[in-house]
């Protein structure tokens, strides 16, 4: 009988003050008030604050992730590289431009420089896809500088033009 007592009690007993805890929970209530809620991570196994997990909707309501911030975040970096054309497929899907992926992901792969300046984009980070925003047509692949700067004088063609006037008569005086 004694073994027995034994083994409940320590079933029992809070790992951090070694008082009575209900046997399901992690630790007693006390120390589970100073310590604040915590949750187990279920690809490092680490005991972790709720803070260290985004929130999902659930059916009865928001509860924390399975997996923590670093944990996701690697599982995403092995998806996007296992999936680039899925990647480029959810990214073109906001510009409405889901139809052309094969053809814009075989050019990605081709083409390693920007259609306007002629460079590399830094870093190894993808050309940008520029799209018509009136019309949605995919117009070709940027460097982020380049597809910024048309971004920045949204399209318009006079005041391109008169971008470049304005820098030839600073060059020429």
């Amino acid at each position: 009988m004694s073994v027995n007592h034994v083994i409940i009690n320590i079933k029992n007993e809070c790992p951090q003050c070694h008082e009575w805890k209900d046997r399901r929970a992690k630790t007693c209530r006390s120390c589970k008030d100073a310590l604040g809620d915590t949750k187990i991570c279920t690809k490092c196994k680490q005991d972790l604050p709720l803070s260290n997990f985004s929130q999902i909707e659930g059916k009865t309501g928001l509860r924390p992730r399975p997996e923590c911030f670093p944990c996701a975040a690697q599982r995403s970096e092995k998806w996007r590289k296992q999936n680039p054309k899925r990647k480029l497929y959810n990214y073109l899907r906001a510009m409405e431009l889901e139809d052309e992926v094969d053809e814009i992901y075989e050019l990605m792969c081709i083409q390693k420089q920007c259609t306007i300046c002629h460079k590399q984009e830094r870093n190894g980070y993808d050309l940008s896809v520029d799209h018509d925003h009136v019309t949605g047509k995919f117009r070709g692949l940027l460097c982020s500088k380049c597809n910024r700067g048309i971004g920045l004088f949204e399209d318009n063609i006079d005041n391109l033009f008169n971008a470049i006037e304005y820098i030839k008569k600073s060059k020429l005086s």
